[in-house]
This record gives C-alpha cells, structure tokens and sequence, in this order.
C-alpha cells in the first residue's frame, strides 16, 4: 500500500510541482488561459478575450500572465465564481450583470466547476481478458480537495481512446482506513479524462488543477486536486474488451495500476447484487465485468 503523501509540498507561484524525489518539468498555470493556434506557428490565444500572443521558448510566459492581470474576460471570470460561490452560505441567487454572449458562458463554466456537473456520461460495460504482475514502477497518487462518494472515480487508461473508471481509496466495509479524498491513479505514463473533454499524461498534472470525478451511473462533476505524489511501486497489468456491440473495431484496452487492495475499478450495477460497485485488483479475474469509457483519441 502506499504510504501517505508528504504534507508541505512546495507550491510555485506560477507553476505548482509534482511531489516527488526526482526533478520533474513544470507547466505553468497560465496555460489554463491561453490556447496555442495551430495554423499559427508559436501564436496563442486568450481563451477570455481572444488576443493573440506571441508564445516561445525564448519569450517566457511573463507577458502572458501581464494579460491576465488586466484581462476583463478573466476579472469577470473570477468574480462569478466568487459570487456563485456565496449560493453556499445560504442565498437563493447571483445576479450578474453580462454583456457579450461569451460572457455567459463563462458564468456557465464557473457554475459547472461551483455547483458540480450533472449531465450524464457514457459509460460502457468492459470485460477482463488478462492480468499480469510486472515490475515496479513510478506510480501517481492523487489526494483531491473533495470528498468522493462510494461508486466515484477518475477515468484513467493507457491510451486516451480507452479510459477505466478507477475507484478512489474509499471503503465501506472499513471506514477507519477510508481515505475518499484519495485515488492510486496509475504510472506516469498514463492519461487522465479532464472536465473539458481532453486528457492528459498523469505526470502532467499538477496541484490546483480540476479533474473530472464520475460515479457508476456516468455522473459526473469537477474536483480540484490538492496534493500529488509520485513512488516506485508494483504494478499490475489488466486487459479488457469491451462489449459495445456498435463498435466494430473493437480492440484491448490495457491499464497499469498499483497491485494493492485498496485499489480498485468500478462495476456495472446489476439489479441482483446492487450492492457489488468495487473489484480490488488484487481479487479480479478473466471474465469480470468493469465500467470503461470509450471516446477518440
């Protein structure tokens, strides 16, 4: 099992690091504002306003992070989450005053990540067609600021064309080793599904970004990651099929997860044993039904 996170992890202004011994690249948090144009070499754009930016390896990200600071797509995005943040501490409604179409769909994220998502995702039924114990390697495991509900996890996978629904490190038959804020999320290597629809490498993720939870009946809603560490541990590798009978080219989806019992996927809900939602790894066997995700890559 691994061991508990550190605490007091170093926190860079502008870009948070992944606990861990080893040096590891650092993406700063302004690229969560701004997105690269691909018909323009070395250009992006502001996803508040839309100006376009010079962006190299040469320049830095300071004159990116000066845009922000005046940006008034961005001080707008900043004040509706503050306000739809007080519907918690007991009022009934926000009135915000908007005035270009983008506006309004920057107040709707900021109320996605405030109120939770609570549109349904797909999710397909897969089956277990192999497991094998391998060496050890780097392993993530994430600790995120919100409290996860039993049946709740990440969607993580090998390839982004195929994500498994893991579960978190919550467990109902012993509460005192419950840790629901917490998923073993896979190698480094790994993908990751994120709220906007796209994923990431593991090892690209960082503390402070938002993740998507989602729960076996393909609910989903936004946490934000608190802590992340990284540590050699055994691994297991786990093959699945789908059973999506629309998708032709089916092919084997594969995982890398920690091999521990606190470790686990979610299941399908089946009407005469409503209450099985968690396979540990370490019990899982050829013919075993899990919960994957199937979407392009």
């Amino acid at each position: 099992m691994m061991s508990q996170a550190n605490n007091g992890a170093d926190l860079d202004a502008s870009a948070s690091g992944i606990s861990s011994s080893r040096s590891k690249r650092k993406r700063s948090f302004v690229w969560d504002h701004f997105t690269k144009l691909d018909n323009a070499k070395e250009k992006c754009v502001c996803d508040h306003c839309g100006k376009i930016y010079t962006c190299n390896s040469t320049c830095g990200t300071g004159h990116l992070w000066r845009h922000l600071d005046r940006c008034e797509g961005h001080k707008k995005g900043n004040v509706s989450q503050e306000a739809l943040q007080t519907l918690n501490l007991g009022h009934t409604g926000v009135r915000i005053k908007v005035e270009e179409l983008r506006d309004i769909h920057e107040v709707k994220d900021c109320l996605s990540k405030t109120k939770g998502m609570t549109d349904q995702f797909v999710l397909t039924k897969a089956t277990i067609t192999r497991t094998q114990l391998v060496s050890a390697g780097d392993h993530v495991c994430l600790d995120l600021c919100s409290l996860m509900k039993h049946g709740e996890g990440l969607l993580v996978g090998t390839y982004s064309g195929g994500l498994f629904l893991v579960h978190s490190e919550h467990s109902e038959s012993n509460p005192s080793a419950s840790r629901p804020f917490r998923v073993h999320a896979g190698p480094v290597h790994a993908h990751i599904a994120l709220p906007d629809g796209k994923t990431c490498y593991l090892s690209e993720l960082q503390e402070g970004k938002d993740v998507m939870l989602v729960n076996q009946n393909g609910m989903r809603r936004t946490a934000m990651i608190g802590r992340i560490e990284i540590e050699s541990q055994p691994l297991i590798l786990v093959e699945a099929m789908p059973l999506e009978e629309s998708n032709i080219h089916r092919k084997i989806m594969s995982i890398f997860l920690q091999n521990a019992g606190t470790v686990g996927f979610v299941t399908p809900h089946e009407e005469n044993n409503p209450l099985k939602i968690v396979i540990p790894v370490t019990a899982l066997k050829v013919g075993d039904e899990v919960l994957v995700r199937l979407q392009s890559e």
